[in-house]
């Protein structure tokens, strides 16, 4: 996928093609960059285009001077967006720098565009009205709040999200969204040191999503869950188990990615592999996954 925007001497790439501009001025590209949000439908491509823009902008900062170059962005585009039918593209505006910066691990910064997309859907909405615009923006915070080390904060917002998922989708037919939020909170429950119920959350996560994607077929979501339990397992000390998540992970990554090719997650599996049999006190076993 190309980038929408090109950090190299301030130069812009148009979305179809044509003439390379240049732009110099701050405004110049808050403008283009609107026109780019015109034109962008995938919500990969938006964040990728905001994640560039925001590295133009930190190259800027100084020069920009007083104010955070991110919050002046915003308000720079709020006030150009001011209706009320596009709240929801600020509201989304937010949401995906909010999704870049995370990536990016800019925290702090992350946090707050988060928090600000999540006060617009609120107010797009209405307080106290489900709708997974809210959920997913709650289930979002929870993951900065995590990653932040803000447990406390990350665990209530991960609970308000699956409730509000749950309420949503209903608790008689499993969904993608309710699962993520599962596994979610069995995350947060292990860095509380709560190893029980994070065991809980991660079981209840991989029965859902093998429900939704079938027993015999290998998916990402599922492998991931394994991976999840394994990690809990071994902090039980109940390594047996640990062991055979682990080689269900790994297995499913091999189908996923191929036997024939390397891949950084199965490199990671069988890496990680290695450490299980050891503390299985298999180092014949260890001595064959590392080599």
């Amino acid at each position: 996928m190309a980038h929408i925007l090109a950090l190299v001497d301030y130069h812009v790439l148009p979305p179809q093609g044509g003439e390379i501009r240049h732009v110099s001025k701050f405004e110049d590209i808050l403008s283009y960059c609107g026109e780019v949000m015109e034109f962008m439908g995938k919500a990969d491509e938006e964040i990728q285009a905001w994640e560039c823009l925001v590295d133009i902008l930190h190259h800027r900062q100084a020069a920009n001077g007083k104010r955070s170059c991110y919050g002046r962005l915003f308000d720079l585009w709020y006030h150009r967006n001011r209706r009320k039918e596009l709240k929801y593209r600020t509201a989304g505006v937010y949401n995906s720098l909010g999704l870049a910066l995370l990536g990016k691990g800019k925290l702090n910064d992350a946090t707050s565009m988060l928090e600000k997309s999540l006060e617009e859907k609120l107010a797009i909405h209405r307080h106290g009205k489900r709708h997974p615009d809210i959920a997913a923006s709650l289930g979002n915070l929870g993951t900065a709040f995590r990653r932040l080390g803000q447990l406390d904060k990350a665990l209530e917002k991960h609970e308000q999200c699956f409730e509000m998922f749950l309420a949503i989708y209903g608790h008689d037919r499993p969904h993608p969204a309710v699962a993520t939020s599962l596994n979610n909170l069995g995350l947060v429950y292990e860095m509380l040191g709560n190893q029980r119920k994070a065991l809980e959350m991660h079981e209840q996560s991989l029965q859902m999503r093998l429900a939704i994607h079938g027993h015999d077929k290998a998916h990402s979501d599922i492998a991931t869950s394994f991976d999840n339990l394994w990690v809990v397992y071994q902090g039980l000390g109940t390594l047996d188990k640990a062991l055979e998540r682990h080689q269900r992970s790994l297995k499913m990554k091999l189908v996923i990615h191929g036997n024939d090719r390397p891949h950084p997650a199965v490199a990671m599996s069988l890496s990680n592999l290695e450490n299980v049999y050891s503390g299985l006190g298999k180092f014949n076993k260890a001595l064959e996954k590392h080599k």
